[in-house]
């Protein structure tokens, strides 16, 4: 049941905003940080629609999403805009624009700086969603916000464009939404409700913006070193001027060649330092500098003369679905070409050795003091480690989808398993059943057990014994051949192995294993195909000290190529389209390493020598103590 300050916060938004639980339980807390809310954001004066836009686009640069994707739900009808129930909500693709819309620099903002520099009226009911005046507003107050070396410049022009009484609103507006940001920062247990991630899940587009948008990475930096680049340039060719005007005056003209050196040092220092490869290059694509990050990142280092490095054709750029790019869509072409910023775009870097990496590229074009384009700065991050901690994440993800899977399927058909085992022992009492049906019904009894174990064990309301065991090796695999024998008939199968060739382990645990690899082989071969099984005692290769038990399973069937061979280890990898799972040697590799021993696989498609090998090693700490 709500609490009434819950139930306040529910009939003015229209939804509990997750942000206003936390501080349900501390009433003073919370009675305060919601008095703050409704007089600097819902009740503001300012119209609700552009309020609303506002708090959405300022969270876009906010490292956590939370307050991007609640708002983004207001703003398209989950809850009220601004807590204006009158307030109509917007439809997703009218909202799209205003995610993709990328923050001007300076020469981008200069235009939006004249269209506000006459006074409007203070109302913003001509100010239409995604129109020239309100791209205007949300630039210069996104600069103020984010408190940029143009944020004295944006605040006066709004001053002049709203008036001083209408500006304090805002100000006051963006205070709340810098409080909200803050607040998410210091609560990172806050998670997206319900509505919200229903949302994501359905508009495909709309999730890529809030979820991995440019601008919550973007690093000012990379825009400071463009534009200092610029500058270094412009102070060049001044110093040029006053060197032919001021020829005269040497005391002069050497204080200000030390100080553009001074400043030309600092910067290089400062970018050589940077965790990012740096590099500028002339209109025509040749390199013109880089930094020490850069000879990581391309695996050597560049000839800065040689025309071949000329955009870094010499390197392959690739798109993040393998595909080349074509030489006019290298970011630094890209830049030059049309003046236009390139920002935080994702790419495959192929270097060198043709090692690829993952890179994020920023790219900036360098104009003279006439506005003509002269050149591009790069900026390329290495992201290798941070996209496999997304692989990582998902498949963790995935892993334990498919264990709240198991346990449904567990304890659905726990009940029916049951049933089956009480029909079988009633059906073996009969006594006018032949033997071999009586054989037949044991061997029924057995299996269901074992599965009645497992779906146990997957609910939890069993827990086999830890405890290993000694195990002949021949007892389980022939147990196991038997079992199969209905989807063998036809191939040729010879186990050897000897009698006394035992190890210590739980059962259960190698039968897993052992089932599996058989199961691969048989799905392998063809219906006349042969399957090789032996088993020994045996050493660790490259460890002589350790002994065990060797167990190899060979087949003569297709065999894996090359390419799926190094992940067959992974979890959901599988070349069985319609059937597998992809956890099957994942699960036996796990099981085995337990026991800290190890699985090796050996695999051929040539024509007519096609097969596989799989080697399982367990050691014996009996026989290490002897």
């Amino acid at each position: 049941m709500n609490t009434p300050f819950e139930d306040e916060v529910t009939a003015r938004m229209g939804v509990l905003p997750n942000f206003f639980r936390l501080a349900s339980s501390d009433r003073e807390l919370g009675s305060n940080l919601w008095g703050f809310a409704r007089f600097a954001y819902l009740d503001n004066p300012l119209p609700s629609l552009f309020k609303e836009r506002l708090f959405v686009y300022l969270s876009r640069f906010c490292s956590v999403r939370y307050c991007i994707a609640r708002h983004l739900g207001f703003l398209v009808g989950l809850g009220y805009p601004a807590g204006d129930s009158t307030c109509l909500p917007q439809k997703v693709e009218d909202v799209l624009p205003l995610l993709r819309r990328p923050l001007p620099n300076w020469d981008g903002l200069l235009p939006l700086l004249d269209v506000l520099a006459e006074p409007v009226a203070s109302e913003y009911a001509s100010y239409e969603p995604d129109s020239v005046k309100e791209q205007a507003l949300l630039a210069c107050a996104t600069h103020v916000f984010l408190q940029t070396p143009h944020a004295s410049e944006a605040h006066k022009t709004l001053k002049l464009a709203l008036g001083a009484k209408n500006l304090e609103h805002l100000n006051l507006l963006i205070a709340f939404v810098r409080l909200a940001h803050f607040w998410t920062k210091l609560h990172p247990e806050l998670s997206f409700e319900d509505d919200v991630k229903q949302l994501l899940d359905t508009h495909e587009a709309l999730a890529e913006c809030v979820l991995s948008d440019p601008e919550a990475q973007l690093d000012s930096l990379s825009c400071h070193v463009a534009e200092e680049l610029g500058l270094l340039q412009d102070l060049q060719k001044r110093h040029e001027g006053i060197t032919h005007a001021y020829r005269e005056l040497s005391l002069d003209h050497r204080h200000v060649k030390h100080t553009l050196h001074e400043t030309e040092k600092n910067l290089r220092e400062l970018v050589s330092v940077m965790p990012a490869a740096v590099y500028a290059c002339d209109r025509n694509g040749v390199i013109t500098y880089y930094n020490r990050q850069a000879e990581v990142i391309w695996g050597r280092s560049p000839n800065a003369a040689n025309l071949s490095w000329a955009f870094l054709d010499e390197r392959q750029l690739y798109r993040l679905d393998g595909t080349p790019l074509r030489p006019e869509e290298s970011p630094a072409r890209e830049a030059i070409a049309t003046g236009v910023s390139i920002l935080n775009r994702e790419l495959v870097l192929e270097r060198t050795d043709h090692s690829r990496i993952h890179v994020l590229a920023t790219c900036a074009p360098l104009h003279d003091s006439t506005g003509k384009v002269t050149g591009a700065v790069s900026i390329f991050q290495d992201i290798s480690e941070r996209k496999q901690a997304e692989v990582a994440l998902l498949t963790s993800e995935k892993l334990a989808s498919v264990g709240r899977m198991a346990a449904t399927l567990a304890h659905e058909i726990n009940n029916p398993l049951e049933s089956l085992t009480n029909l079988v022992y009633l059906a073996a009492q009969e006594p006018a059943i032949p033997k071999s049906v009586r054989g037949y019904l044991k061997s029924a009894d057995e299996e269901l057990d074992r599965i009645t174990h497992m779906a146990k064990q997957t609910l939890g309301l069993y827990r086999e014994s830890t405890n290993p065991e000694p195990l002949l090796m021949s007892d389980l695999l022939k147990d196991l051949l038997s079992m199969f024998s209905p989807r063998t008939k036809g191939i040729e199968i010879s186990l050897e192995t000897s009698a006394h060739v035992e190890t210590l382990c739980v059962e259960s645990e190698l039968r897993q294993v052992f089932i599996n690899l058989l199961t691969n082989s048989i799905d392998a071969v063809a219906p006349d195909g042969k399957i090789r099984i032996r088993v020994a005692d045996a050493r660790e290769r490259g460890n002589l000290r350790h002994s065990g038990v060797r167990v190899t399973i060979g087949d003569n069937g297709v065999g894996i190529d090359s390419t799926n061979l190094r992940n067959i280890f992974e979890p959901f990898f599988t070349t069985k389209t319609n059937t597998g799972t992809g956890l099957g040697l994942w699960v036996s590799k796990e099981i085995v390493e337990k026991y800290k021993g190890f699985i090796r696989i050996r695999s051929s498609t040539r024509l007519g020598r096609s097969g596989t090998v799989a080697s399982v090693f367990l050691p014996d700490e009996r026989k290490q103590a002897a």
